[in-house]
């Protein structure tokens, strides 16, 4: 987003499903789709509540991203700094094993 700090997201595998994704979404019983690769849907909202509505609808307020993936919606809506808290959450574990490194990374950007 134009004139923002901007914020880092981690895919897992660039653009590949593997067996190992398939046996892990037929044993979990959850979709690993959000390891793949970083959804339009996550640009498109981020950039929706940030620059189309001006952040207005999150400022002040504790924001949850449900079904997170790689987190770039809650990730740049967090580095805006309008609403007082994001929560990202994923039903996979692998997702919230990389979501957690994503914001470990995000962490120490904005620290230095």
């Amino acid at each position: 987003i134009e004139g923002g700090q901007g914020c880092l997201t981690r895919q897992r595998r660039e653009g590949k499903v593997t067996l190992a994704d398939m046996k892990e979404s037929r044993e979990t019983r959850v979709d690993n789709t959000g390891n793949v690769c970083l959804w339009p849907s996550e640009e498109v909202m981020a950039y929706h509540l940030l620059v189309d509505r001006k952040g207005q609808d999150i400022a002040g307020k504790n924001v949850i991203e449900l079904g997170a993936g790689v987190g770039l919606a809650g990730m740049a809506i967090a580095a805006d700094g309008r609403c007082n808290s994001v929560l990202v959450t994923d039903g996979n574990a692998t997702c919230t094993k990389s979501l957690q490194v994503t914001l470990g990374a995000n962490a120490r950007r904005a620290a230095a």
